[in-house]
């Protein structure tokens, strides 16, 4: 489900006045506590509360051919990205306490006009108004007396705050080290004459990802036969491109290759690689 803000309407004079209770309708950037507590009273006006700010919804769809796994390890097994777009931008409206009429502004915060127009300092304030308060009154300019402002942070823009004060790096345990090895891999595996990392249409090259900082790799043809050795001694960067030439520069044939990986005091991996290379192009070269 997708909630709105359906805290003020356009048509909310059409009805009750306990519809139009600010305790009833959906707020705005409230981290989801309105749903929980209307969902937790479990009263039909409650639930009536929650489900008529819903604005769109969706069935999930299950993939029928993977398996789900167990609650304890999450019970969806992938990652699931949703995108929204939203064909009308959202109003900037206030984020925090409402004000009624005879109620004191503070000097120097910043105020949204809930409903309205009001007046403050001698400038007339339409519904949807941000300002900056210059003294600590205003006048309503409108019947409506209650709820008139609203306090607002970042010009009612969503404003999050957080910190990493509980994140740190952690010195992984040396038996956890070996199962690092498992995520070195190369790509494009296979190669089809291309590949996202080539500069132009005379270069050729994959990219062996996700290495330590120290380590050896020796790529073999099939035969056996040592093709190419690089030294890897940095600990800037975590791959290395391979430019499909041997260690005389000349570029490979097409085929099935051993990428053998050593990585010091911690263990090997072997990758099989399969490229099919495109015709030396001598009108560019």
């Amino acid at each position: 489900y997708v909630f709105r803000n359906n805290d003020v309407e356009e048509d909310r004079n059409a009805f009750p006045l306990e519809y139009n209770n600010p305790g009833t309708r959906m707020p705005a950037y409230d981290a989801g506590e309105f749903i929980v507590e209307k969902l937790r009273q479990n009263t039909q006006n409650s639930v009536r509360d929650v489900y008529r700010a819903a604005s769109w919804c969706m069935f999930p769809l299950a993939n029928p051919l993977v398996p789900w796994t167990t609650m304890a390890e999450g019970l969806v097994p992938t990652t699931l990205k949703m995108h929204i777009r939203v064909a009308k931008e959202y109003e900037n409206r206030g984020n925090g306490e409402y004000l009624s009429e005879g109620d004191a502004l503070i000097v120097g915060e910043e105020y949204y006009v809930n409903l309205g127009p009001i007046i403050h300092e001698g400038e007339t304030l339409s519904r949807g108004s941000h300002f900056i308060a210059e003294s600590t009154s205003f006048l309503t300019a409108s019947t409506d007396k209650e709820n008139v402002l609203m306090t607002s942070v970042n010009g009612g823009r969503p404003l999050y705050n957080f910190n990493m004060d509980a994140l740190a790096p952690e010195k992984i345990a040396d038996d956890k080290l070996t199962e690092l090895l498992d995520y070195i891999n190369v790509v494009p595996n296979p190669y089809y004459s291309y590949s996202k990392y080539e500069a132009d249409k005379i270069d050729t090259r994959v990219r062996i990802t996700n290495l330590p900082a120290r380590c050896t790799i020796k790529i073999y043809n099939v035969a056996g036969t040592l093709v190419r050795t690089y030294e890897k001694d940095d600990p800037s960067t975590a791959s290395i491109d391979w430019d499909l030439k041997n260690q005389s520069r000349t570029p490979i044939a097409s085929g099935v290759y051993l990428i053998h990986v050593d990585v010091p005091e911690v263990g090997s991996r072997v990758l099989k690689w399969f490229g099919v290379l495109r015709p030396i192009d001598l009108d560019n070269f």
